[in-house]
């Protein structure tokens, strides 16, 4: 999602990446993604900066710029990144209403 709306990864890829995901049966989304710590902070964001700094300089993270091909970025755009969030638990929470609406439709008939 991430690669999706910063321009790096068009809509096609990003869909397959997700239903291949989505496939091998993984998360897309947890609760704690939105968990803040005491200071307001997203927790997330809070636990990369952590570890940059464990790190002792420079974050680096991969990006996908292609199915199969990536590219690495040493910044995070922490609004893109709550927005890909937000996005991921929105397509979670259409699959489960999907899922309840299939339910109730087989024990209705």
């Amino acid at each position: 999602m991430y690669s999706r709306r910063l321009g790096f990864l068009d809509s096609a890829s990003a869909e397959r990446v997700l239903r291949l995901i989505e496939a091998l049966r993984f998360d897309l989304y947890a609760n704690e993604l939105l968990n803040v710590n005491s200071s307001g902070d997203f927790s997330i964001l809070k636990g990369l900066e952590e570890f940059r700094e464990h790190l002792g300089g420079q974050l680096t993270i991969t990006l996908l710029n292609g199915i199969g091909t990536e590219f690495e970025v040493h910044e995070i755009n922490e609004s893109t990144v709550f927005e890909s969030i937000q996005e991921l638990q929105a397509r979670q929470d259409e699959k489960a209403l999907n899922f309840g609406d299939l339910i109730n439709t087989r024990l209705a008939g």
